[in-house]
Formats: structure tokens, sequence, C-alpha cells
């Protein structure tokens, strides 16, 4: 009888060892469970404006982007299950949906937030690439090294005593430059003024993002001249230079000239419209650019 209370006794203890282990573990499992999904959550922005939908999704430290030809909901959502995953309702559980009218101004806090958000994702790349500079080819090396000295942005004269930033849109067409291939091409560019002199203005890239079809590109640093003629009858000429990294992370250049349809000499404080020339405007060595532009001063 001693025999079997004592074992029934170990039994009890036992199983309340097994309890308590059996609460820790699934305690430990909650726990690790909601660790996973805080370092998985994935962040989702829908942007449309002009009939086009722009998508950014963030997950495990990586983002995506890319444009869509159209403002169908069901299209968009379908779009971004193939790329998450997610099933409907947890999109839009978590997507940051916002519509732009065309029509409308975009208030200062809205432009502000652009052009920074703008600016930090260049800023980040630019690190990047600074991190592995080893890896890159001298071309990139030596226009990382120009662009920490400055001397990336050739002579000018004495800087702006107050810096000024514009946004340029784009909206317009690409023909593959080996064969007949077209896409849409649209997507904008930031610039900040650096120094005039002799008629010749110098601005800064600080960021943007252009779309060949469904590519990305990504703008990461570059240069714009404008060189004003003084002559009324004698389009003002632009130069923009900037590197940009496609989705596959290869960097390579787009290189655009503009024309002004009136003079930029002096304080730009409304929106001017500029044309593209092409053949001469062209990005990754692959797309002619053949597009309308816009060059917009922004409230600092």
């Amino acid at each position: 009888m001693a025999e079997e209370l004592a074992d029934e006794a170990e039994d009890l203890a036992s199983d309340a060892r097994m309890n308590v282990l059996g609460k820790n573990i699934e305690d430990e499992i909650e726990g690790a469970d909601e660790e996973e999904i805080e370092e998985q959550e994935t962040e989702i922005e829908v942007e449309i404006k002009n009939g086009k939908t722009k998508v950014t999704i963030e997950f495990e430290d990586e983002k995506s982007k890319f444009l869509l030809d159209t403002t169908d909901e069901s299209v968009i959502i379908s779009a971004i299950i193939d790329k998450t995953g997610l099933d409907e309702s947890e999109i839009r559980d978590i997507w940051d949906f916002e519509i732009e009218d065309e029509d409308s101004d975009t208030d200062d806090s809205t432009q502000t937030a652009r052009v920074e958000n703008a600016k930090q994702d260049a800023q980040d790349r630019v690190s990047e690439l600074e991190q592995k500079i080893d890896q890159l080819e001298q071309r990139i090396q030596s226009l990382l090294q120009r662009l920490e000295t400055g001397a990336y942005f050739g002579r000018m004269g004495d800087p702006e005593s107050i810096t000024e930033s514009f946004n340029i849109s784009f909206d317009g067409s690409a023909t593959s430059i080996g064969d007949t291939t077209a896409a849409d091409f649209s997507g904008e560019i930031f610039v900040e003024s650096l120094s005039t002199s002799n008629n010749v203005s110098t601005f800064r890239v600080t960021g943007g993002e252009l779309f060949v079809g469904d590519e990305l590109y990504d703008v990461v640093f570059g240069k714009m001249r404008i060189i004003s003629h003084g002559d009324p009858n004698t389009n003002d000429t632009i130069l923009l230079i900037s590197e940009v990294i496609d989705e596959q992370d290869h960097i390579t250049t787009l290189r655009l000239s503009l024309t002004s349809e009136v003079s930029l000499d002096g304080d730009l404080v409304e929106p001017v419209n500029l044309k593209m020339l092409s053949p001469q405007s062209k990005i990754a060595g692959q797309w002619f650019l053949d597009a309308s532009a816009q060059m917009t001063p922004l409230n600092s």
C-alpha cells in the first residue's frame, strides 16, 4: 500500500512538472511567434495618381516597388497577392491607400514628405554603395569619391544663399535602343539649387524614381545644369545626368536633355513646362526616352 501511495505521489508530481513545463513551452512558442510576426511585419503603400497606381511593399527589410497601369482595386490586390502571398482581407487591413486628385494642388506637408522620403531613399542607396565599394566597378568608385569631395559637380560659382527645391515630373514613352519595343515612361526627380554663375545654374539631384513599363529605377545621385541664353527667342537648355539603380541592383546612368518653353533665368515661382529631346535622352543604355516634363518649385 505504501508503495502504491509512493508511486501515485510520484505520478502526481510528474504530472505537475509536465503541466508547468507544458505551460512554459506554450508561452515560449507564443512569444517566439509574436517575435516572428513582429519581425516579418509587412507594410504596403498604394498611391493612385493620373490613372496609374504605384505600389510599395516592405517585408523583412526588403522594399519592392512597381507601377500598374490601372486603378482597378481587384487588379491592384491581385498584383499584391502575387508579390506577398497575403490574402485580400490581410492586404486591406494593413495597406495605406491614397488617391491623389490630379486637379488639386498637393499640400505643403505632402510635398515636404515626398521630398524627404526621396532624399532619404537616395542617401540610403549611396550608403549601401559605399559599404561595398570594393565590389563596384571603377567608374562608380570614382563617381562616389568625386561626389564626396564635391568635385562631381564641376566648376561652380558662389553657393546660393537660399537653397531651393524642385520637382521634375515626366510622362511619355520609351523605345528600346536595340529594337522597336515600346513602353510607358513616367516618374519624378527632385533637385535642389547649388549655384549660379555666368548664366549657368547648377543643381544637385537628391532622389526620385522612374518607371519604364513596370521596371523601377531608383534615382541615387546626380547633377543638373540649366544654361540660360538670355535670348527670348532661344529656349533655355537643361542637361541632367544621374546614377540609377534597377530592381536587380544594377547601377546605370540616366542622361536627359531638355528645353524650356520660357526663360528659367531668375526666380522660378510657377511650374514650367519642359520638352525632352530624343534620342539624346536615354536610360541604362537600353531605352531612348521621349516625354513631356514639368519643373515645379516646392515650398520649403
